[in-house]
């Protein structure tokens, strides 16, 4: 009995992480293009985010200062490659700047720029309509039982 539980747990939780990551998907489709304007180079724009940027831009957000890349690696469950990948991308786009650490040389400093904080309050709408759209049916005694549920 416990097995078919357990299987049936875990089919519900994936099939929750495979629907988040569709209305994520669609959602992020919608956000742009806009205009950035990094460093004073020329106009150029910006299409959707894929759900890898959404997730850095949003940690670096929430951090408010800069983070090293291992902070960020250790935030999300995606490999240390995908995460270096993905911060060249935000960096051509001139949503993100790195830097060398101040103390250890070898540490990689990662912070949002000017269009990267107004590209983290475009992203807020969207994790806003996310939750919504993942959430929105649940009263808050049943999201607080769930989470109690899955922290033990």
């Amino acid at each position: 009995m416990d097995d078919q539980i357990n299987s049936r747990l875990n089919a519900a939780l994936q099939s929750k992480w495979v629907a988040r990551q569709e209305i994520l998907r669609k959602l992020l489709k919608q956000v742009g293009p806009h205009e950035v304007d990094p460093r004073g180079a020329h106009r150029h724009k910006i299409r959707g985010y894929t759900p890898e940027q959404f997730v850095i831009i949003n940690i670096l957000n929430s951090f408010g200062h800069g983070v090293t890349v291992s902070e960020i690696t250790g935030e999300i469950d995606i490999p240390h490659a995908n995460v270096t990948r993905t911060l060249d991308r935000l960096e051509k786009k001139g949503l993100v700047r790195r830097r060398r650490g101040d103390d250890d040389k070898r540490q990689m400093i990662v912070q949002l720029t000017l269009e990267g904080n107004k590209a983290a309050r475009i992203l807020a709408e969207v994790k806003r309509d996310l939750d919504q759209a993942l959430w929105g049916n649940y009263s808050d005694g049943e999201k607080q039982t769930l989470l109690d549920l899955l922290n033990r």
